[in-house]
């Protein structure tokens, strides 16, 4: 949004330089109707504001999308330790090295993963959330 504020100040300045009379200061905090304002002034199509409109909803997109990433290897990170604690209860002298292959079972709650050991075997792991607690069951860990 800074970004966005900085650049219609510069295309203000800009404008007026060139002896074009900009849209009202007022619009000034408000970019996509400044874009649209820009545009109506100049007889334009309104291809600025379409530009502007689609780079906020790509912006958008992409931080949902990295947050979403980032909270999934977080649970990983989690799940990983709680399984190598797991193994260490059991007797079994491995240790995780990073969960993966997850597949979100259940939105948000439930997860299906591979435990990938530090003797290069893999392990089936279940994780689930509830609330900021993290479960995990390894189906063959008493075996």
């Amino acid at each position: 949004m800074i970004v966005a504020l900085v650049w219609v100040l510069l295309d203000r300045t800009n404008l007026v330089k060139q002896g074009i009379s900009p849209p009202s200061f007022i619009w000034f905090w408000f970019p996509v109707v400044y874009l649209r304002q820009r545009d109506q002034m100049q007889d334009k199509p309104w291809r600025l504001m379409q530009v502007w409109l689609l780079c906020t909803a790509l912006s958008f997109a992409g931080i949902y999308l990295l947050n979403r990433q980032s909270g999934t290897e977080n649970l990983a990170q989690s799940a990983c330790t709680l399984v190598t604690k797991i193994l260490h209860e059991e007797g079994v002298d491995e240790r995780c090295i990073r969960v993966m292959d997850m597949q979100e079972e259940v939105r948000g709650r439930f997860w299906q993963a591979q435990a990938l050991l530090n003797t290069g075997a893999k392990k089936p792991v279940t994780i689930e959330r509830r609330g900021r607690d993290i479960y995990v069951v390894l189906p063959d860990a008493g075996e």
